[in-house]
This record gives C-alpha cells, structure tokens and sequence, in this order.
C-alpha cells in the first residue's frame, strides 16, 4: 500500500506522484536528444546498407528467426546491432558506403550539403546497441 499525504483537497495527493512521473519522462526525453545528433541516422541508415550487413538486415525487417539465430542467447537482433555499433558506427574509419544524390528526390542540394555521416560528433558520445537499435525504429 502506498500512501499519499497532502493538503490537496481536490487531488487527495495524487497529483505529487504523477508531477513526479511526468519530470522522469520529460528528462528522459531530454537525455536522449542530448545523446542523438542530427547525422546519427544518416550514419546508421547508410550503414545498414552496407553489402555485409545485407543478409542480417534483410532478416531483421522480415522479423524471421533461421536456425542460425537460435543458437544465439539473447535476443539476436541486439547482437546484431552491438556488432554493428563497434565494427562500423562508432569507428571513425570506417565510411558507410555513399547513396547517389538521385536518390534522395527533390531535396535540396543545400540542405544535403549539410549532412554528414562522418560528422565527429558523432563518436564524441558513448553509445550503447540498444541506443542504436532505437536510432533504427525511429
């Protein structure tokens, strides 16, 4: 039993606990921005296609497990992605193979000047699998 004692005749003293929820979350939020720059998904959307990650990333968006996976413990998606994060985006010399500016549309050449996958900021910030495999559902 958890119990609740304030001066809030209108509430009863639910609102300390939910004002308190809301702060975690509003500071989660703000502690992932702070850890995520605006090239994090460039670098890791043209990682992923990669050649050498073609085959596990195929896989992933199909959400199949093969007889492969099974003997991995844990969740192998994970693996995946703490592979990914140590061999590709955290080390500065590797470059993520480059798409064709077609491909990109009617963006503007501006605006497509200012991306870098490559950006040093990037590997100024410790990053962990998990954080890139949110980086990716987004």
């Amino acid at each position: 039993q958890v119990y609740c004692i304030t001066n809030n005749p209108v509430h009863g003293g639910l609102d300390v606990p939910i004002k308190e929820f809301q702060a975690t979350i509003a500071g989660q939020i703000q502690k992932s921005k702070q850890t995520r720059t605006c090239n994090d998904g460039l670098r890791l959307a043209l990682t992923m296609l990669d050649p050498k990650y073609r085959e596990s990333v195929a896989l992933i968006m199909t959400n199949r497990k093969e007889r492969i996976h099974s003997d991995i413990s844990g969740d192998y998606v994970l693996h995946f992605f703490e592979q990914v994060l140590q061999e590709s985006f955290m080390n500065p010399a590797y470059k993520p193979p480059q798409a064709l500016p077609q491909s990109f549309g009617e963006i503007d050449e501006d605006e497509r000047n200012q991306w870098d996958p490559d950006d040093p900021k990037i590997f100024e910030i410790e990053r962990g699998a998990t954080w890139l495999m949110d980086t990716w559902k987004v």
